[in-house]
């Protein structure tokens, strides 16, 4: 009984892998179309989501085939790239949740036509297909996360290596003003303030998310942590503005 069970497993799996490059096009289309992310912004291109579609599936369809383990590299890639992108990532997880739905139909209506595929065999199909879905989405997820802190601590450094050149009047010849305050996220036109606070140790913090707390009183600025002193620059934009600040 076990090795008929596996046979109609591996003739599911052909039967799919057979069928990869028509399925992966349908699960695209599926994205575009359900996804609002996918449907209403092009950051990335259909060649890109068919191929990213298409590695993940070959693996999913050769796990059912010959029994291997799920290789969750596809989805490791994914996230990474999805990140990258900037595609919020809970579009990216609607896209694996679409495409599990898509792949579940498909399934169904093959056990109901395919010779020799019985009930227990479908239901071992099923758990193994869900499975793959859960482990593709965790590793995905993973993947997203780890790229997306790496982006914010790159982006954390840059700005932080920028204002202290600001403030130092070190800018390059081709750096404008305009560019640097849209790189530091901060207004093109004063006036400013520049703030330092001592730091309470060597290469701690003294004003923790200062950044944050300021912007929610409308005031933008941008900070440099240097061995002993943290020291930023501000836009006030009125002398309300700065009294809040100083509070």
């Amino acid at each position: 009984m076990a090795a008929d069970i596996d046979a109609a497993l591996a003739a599911i799996g052909s039967t799919l892998g057979a069928r990869l490059d028509e399925l992966a096009r349908r699960v695209v289309a599926a994205i575009r179309s359900e996804v609002d992310f996918y449907r209403q912004t092009a950051v990335i291109l259909d060649d890109q989501l068919l191929a990213d579609t298409t590695a993940n599936l070959r693996y999913v369809f050769a796990a059912l085939q010959d029994g291997s383990a799920f290789d969750t590299s596809p989805a490791v890639t994914t996230g990474h790239n999805r990140a990258s992108a900037g595609v919020p990532l809970p579009a990216v997880m609607e896209a694996f949740r679409v495409a599990s739905h898509v792949l579940w139909a498909v399934m169904i209506d093959l056990a109901r036509t395919a010779p020799g595929v019985g009930a227990e065999a479908l239901l071992r199909a099923t758990a193994l297909f869900w499975q793959a879905q859960d482990r593709y989405t965790d590793a995905m997820t993973s993947a997203y996360r780890e790229q997306a802190m790496q982006q914010v601590l790159d982006d954390e450094a840059e700005r932080s290596a920028l204002t202290e050149a600001l403030l130092e009047g070190r800018l390059s010849e081709d750096q404008s003003l305009w560019e640097v305050a849209q790189l530091l996220r901060i207004p093109a036109h004063g006036p400013y303030v520049v703030a330092v606070a001592e730091s309470p140790a060597v290469g701690k913090q003294a004003l923790a998310g200062v950044a944050s707390m300021l912007r929610s009183i409308d005031v933008f600025s941008a900070w440099r942590l240097l061995p002993d002193v943290q020291i930023g620059i501000a836009h006030i934009p009125s002398r309300a503005a700065l009294d809040r600040m100083a509070a």
